[in-house]
């Protein structure tokens, strides 16, 4: 962590950084280890996602340094169609179209509701308020209520100091949110949010989401609006998921409840994949022992994804050493012929070997794939991938260009 806080510091010689963004690469640095050990009930914390998952986090931050921008809204709006403000008029257009509005959920852990505080409907309500989604991404905006909002001020999972609510006011750096909440003469009733396949026969593993992104902010009125982004891996016309609220009793911390929603929304969206070569055949990615093999880019309604795969070629190692060597550490970026980096969607879904493809993490000729996630734009014949570190330095490896296949 001290490696990425130190690249952040050399990064800011080089571009201004807004506060929000800064802010949230230290909220987001400062979770991690409690992300790997707490109960939370979300997927994106369980124990068995490994390091990596969480080295995707930083990159996701970097990109956004990178374009010099905030992935995050405001504090006035935090719709999901604010994902797309950066975006042409086009793909605003798209995506007003694709958003749901109206979607039907169904509790899941179906028994006797018997209203008292051993239930989560005791405590809160939930629904999910709005979702959009294409062929590579899809995102949804959970609506959490406090029941009784006089009493009780909702504290997701993480949010530790009062401006970690976002909300329009600022308040001292150093208020926390259980402070807070006593301020106004209310107790911290803490929840947190998850999301998995709908079950439909899959296996535990099979059910759960890659590259899922979580963020949050409070109402004024007390209502936490969750924002889950996560990739489009089933690419059906329907897709089914299930999100879980997980409640801590604030009258016994060790007592967490947990009620879970199946929900479906419609992709309509079109898919159109173009397949790019290296023009050097087997050449190393300079400064590693990477070769990359071919990109293929995703082009869907609202955004781009390139699917890059290589192949490491050096020695064997083990994966622990695998986690803390270059090879193990580089993320690439997408650039035009001219050297112009290529726009991304605030998403970058990869680093360090985002997927293992064949081999063991490690191994020599081991076979990875990452996932760049681009704004849409025309696609062009050229590509050029270069690669960079994430926690052993901010330093530019070798460049790859790739020619559109058949050009």
């Amino acid at each position: 962590m001290n490696q990425f806080r130190f690249w952040i510091r050399e990064m800011k010689k080089d571009a201004k950084i807004p506060f929000e963004t800064e802010k949230a690469i230290e909220d987001t640095l400062k979770a991690l280890p409690r992300k790997a050990a707490a109960d939370s009930g979300e997927n994106i914390y369980r124990m068995n996602m490994r390091r990596r998952r969480y080295r995707v986090i930083a990159a996701a931050c970097a990109v956004v340094l990178l374009a010099g921008s905030t992935a995050y809204a405001s504090r006035m709006d935090f719709s999901l169609l604010t994902n797309f403000k950066n975006d042409s008029r086009e793909v605003k257009e798209r995506a007003q179209k694709l958003m749901e509005t109206e979607v039907k959920q169904t509790k899941t852990n179906t028994g006797e509701e018997r209203g008292d505080a051993s239930q989560v409907s005791f405590w809160v309500t939930s629904k999910v308020k709005e979702a959009v989604c294409d062929k590579n991404t899809v995102l949804v905006e959970l609506e959490v209520k406090p029941k009784d909002g006089e009493h009780y001020l909702l504290k997701p999972l993480d949010a530790d100091l009062a401006n970690d609510l976002r909300l329009p006011e600022q308040f001292d750096t150093e208020l926390s949110v259980d402070d807070y909440a006593k301020s106004l003469g209310k107790t911290a009733l803490h929840v947190s949010v998850g999301m998995d396949r709908a079950k439909d026969g899959l296996s535990e593993e099979k059910r759960m989401i890659d590259n899922l992104s979580l963020d949050y902010q409070m109402q004024p009125d007390g209502t936490v609006l969750f924002k889950l982004q996560f990739d489009n891996d089933d690419k059906t016309e329907t897709l089914k998921y299930q999100y879980s609220i997980c409640v801590t009793r604030p009258d016994d911390k060790k007592s967490q409840l947990r009620d879970y929603f199946d929900f479906e929304i419609g992709d309509p969206s079109e898919q159109n994949v173009v397949h790019y070569v290296p023009v050097k055949k087997d050449q190393l990615v300079e400064g590693t022992h990477l070769i990359v093999e071919d990109v293929e880019l995703e082009e869907s309604d609202l955004s781009i994804a390139a699917r890059v795969k290589y192949r490491y070629t050096g020695d064997t190692m083990s994966e622990e050493e695998w986690w803390e060597c270059v090879d193990g550490d580089v993320m690439f970026f997408c650039f035009d012929e001219d050297g112009n980096p290529l726009k991304d969607d605030g998403v970058y879904s990869g680093g360090e070997g985002g997927e293992l493809l064949k081999g063991k993490w490690g191994e020599k000729n081991s076979v990875y794939r990452d996932t760049i996630g681009l704004a849409k734009a025309e696609i062009k014949d050229t590509l050029v991938l270069r690669a960079r570190g994430v926690f052993l330095g901010k330093k530019w490896f070798g460049e790859v260009t790739l020619r559109r296949a058949g050009k």
